[in-house]
Formats: C-alpha cells, structure tokens, sequence
C-alpha cells in the first residue's frame, strides 16, 4: 500500500483525504497545534518550518508521496499578517518541495483558486496570474517557488466542499448548520465559482500521481455557480427553508478585503489528460449528504 503524509493534518482536506483514503493507503497526518486522531490514520506532530526536521523524517519513509494542505486560507487574516501569511504559505511549501526532490519523493502541492482577476470565466492553467489580496499572492508565489525547487511536482488549484469538524466547519457545513438551525444568512449572488466535492478532488489527485503527472491541474466541478446558487442546491438537498436564505451583492458591500468575483475554473485539462467525466454537481452533493453519518463517526477519534 502507498505511504502517503499529509501535512496540515487537523485541518479540513487532510482530515477527508485520511477518511476516504484510509483504507487504500497507510496515512501519516503532519499535525501542528491541534491534535487529530482517526482510527487506522497515523498522526505526528512535527515543525514543517524546519527544513531539517522535515528531511529527517522522510529519509526514513519508502514509496511515499507528500500532500501539502497546511495552509492560511483566511483571506481577512492574510490582508493584515502578510509576514505569516508568506512564511506559512510560501517558505513552507518551498523548503518541503526542496526536501522531497532530494530525496526523490512525490510532492503535491494543494494550490487555490484566488489567483486571477476575476474579471474572466473558467481561467485555465494557462491564464495570466493577477491575485488581488495577500493570500492570493501568497498561493502564486508558492506555486513558483514549488516548480522552481522541485520540477517534478504536482500543483492542484481547487474549491472544494466537505464534510467538516467541530472546530473547523467548511461553506456546505454552513449552509447545512443554517438549515438545521432554522438560521438566516446572506449569500453572494455575484461571486462565482466551480465547486468539487473533497471525495472526487482526491481520487483525481491520486489518479494523476499512479500516473506519474507534474505540473498545475485545476480539479474543480464543471459547473460554475454562485455562492447563491450553490447555496439554493444544497437546501434543496437536505430540505432547506429557501425563506432563509437573503440574496446580497459583493459589489455593493463596504469594508471587505478585495477579492475576485469570479473564481472559477476549467478543468479541460484534466478531462483530456485522465479522459474521464466530471460528476454533475448536483450528484456530488448527493454524496455529500450520504457520506454525513460515516464521516461523523470517524471524527468521534479527533
């Protein structure tokens, strides 16, 4: 079975790469602060800061492939730590892709969708780079510095939905909490975006690593949808009072940080390269909603 370590090991897709990974892998989840523990997943505590560290502990595994997920993915703390937000989102995934070319690991390296403009529909891997916050520039400048340390390595520049936890809720656990909680919220009608449910974003991740790809792929969904229209698709899933739901526009809010209005994705190239079909988003969030009871009895291990 693959060896596969996980960096950001408490945080949201680590702890669904371990859930539905688990059984076709050995899982290492790298952990920093918080401790996550799941039945049949090794975790660890480690410094991905230290260069050294990081080299020790992956001289000693065989046949393994590094996913990096640690990341700040706070866009507002971003804007106002810029020093932390390049030390953990540039130096780290630099110095881990540095470590696995030499000792001839696989490096992946999970990359955003905050990149561009925003001012053009479905950019491609190919699209002119233009971020417009911190946290955007943070993820363009890791993107260079991992393909200039390691040029064998795998970026994936994503948006996806998943089950979260107690601590950590991710936008479907939001929307679902509103629902159950009869609560309600406020959703862009004007920021766009091409979701993919964790599940399928991982089995792609690993099909192009069996597969031995380097380079940037989007693995995104194929329908691009508002944050609205995402929002009315998971109500109608599990039964939600639409009467909870507001419609709102970015354009007209004041006080927020910059950022793109449309964030979505062409995942073209993925399709030719694998030749394989993207779910339909409606069906993706079907299996959300079937996944909910066996996810949540792999969380009682946290």
């Amino acid at each position: 079975m693959e060896n596969v370590i996980i960096t950001g090991g408490s945080g949201l897709l680590a702890l669904n790469w371990a859930f539905f990974k688990k059984k076709d892998a050995h899982i290492t989840l790298l952990l920093h602060q918080r401790k996550a523990f799941i039945q049949g997943v090794n975790s660890i505590f480690i410094s991905l800061d230290s260069e050294i560290a990081m080299y020790e502990f992956l001289l000693k595994k065989q046949s393994c492939v590094v996913i990096h997920c640690a990341a700040i993915t706070d866009v507002d703390f971003c804007e106002t730590n810029a020093k932390v937000a390049y030390e953990t989102n540039v130096l780290i995934p630099e110095n881990l892709a540095k470590v696995c070319h030499k000792l001839d690991i696989k490096f992946v390296h999970i990359s955003s969708d905050h990149l561009f403009s925003g001012l053009n529909p479905y950019s491609t891997e190919y699209s002119e780079i233009s971020p417009l916050n911190v946290y955007g520039t943070s993820k363009a400048n890791a993107e260079e510095k991992v393909i200039s340390s390691n040029p064998e390595s795998l970026i994936i520049r994503t948006n996806f939905f998943c089950w979260g936890t107690s601590y950590r809720t991710s936008f479907s656990d939001f929307l679902i909490n509103a629902i159950r909680e009869k609560r309600k919220i406020s959703l862009f009608t004007d920021i766009f975006y091409t979701p993919i449910y964790a599940k399928n974003l991982i089995e792609f991740v690993h099909t192009l690593i069996n597969s031995n790809y380097k380079g940037i792929f989007n693995i995104v969904g194929s329908k691009r949808v508002s944050k609205y229209e995402f929002g009315k698709m998971i109500f109608n899933n599990f039964s939600g009072d639409m009467d909870l739901i507001t419609k709102v526009q970015y354009e007209k809010q004041v006080n927020l940080i910059q950022r793109p209005s449309d964030m979505s994705l062409s995942n073209d190239k993925l399709v030719e390269t694998l030749n394989v079909k993207i779910e339909k988003l409606e069906d993706q969030i079907k299996c959300l909603k079937l996944d909910e009871n066996d996810f949540k009895k792999t969380i009682n291990y946290l």
